[in-house]
């Protein structure tokens, strides 16, 4: 009997301990100090402007992304707690990664609106490989 109330109690623990986390996580999209912890301070400022302007727009797009999944969770029941624990983090990161690009950018008084530059293609490994016969020219 006495280990029974004790696996209760256990549970009982586990349950308010995943509440609690689900609540603190809730807040953390709202939170100035997750923000600053998210992002090293400084980052940001070592980038050039093609670079930040790609960083902004693909964070930009994440927090959109991350709307959208939250809102159509948010239709279901447990929605509220489904966004505490799937998505809140992960959003309060994105529209931390979001914040810090576009004030990097303004400081550097960078054009947000101009095409980022495209990154020239890798070669795979493979194309690297001695094995690989090379063309001749």
């Amino acid at each position: 009997m006495g280990r029974d109330r004790a696996i209760g109690r256990g549970g009982s623990a586990k349950l308010a301990l995943a509440a609690a986390a689900g609540l603190l996580s809730g807040c953390a999209a709202d939170s100035s100090l997750v923000e600053q912890l998210m992002v090293v301070p400084g980052y940001y400022d070592t980038l050039g402007c093609p670079e930040l302007t790609a960083k902004l727009r693909a964070s930009t797009d994440r927090v959109r992304e991350l709307i959208l999944l939250m809102e159509k969770s948010g239709e279901n029941a447990a929605g509220g707690f489904v966004n505490a624990i799937a998505y809140n983090t992960e959003y309060a990161k994105a529209r931390s990664a979001q914040k810090n690009a576009e004030e990097a950018a303004v400081r550097k008084r960078c054009d947000l609106n101009a095409e980022p530059v495209k990154a020239p293609p890798q070669p795979t490994p493979a194309a690297l490989s001695p094995e690989t016969p090379q063309p001749v020219r």
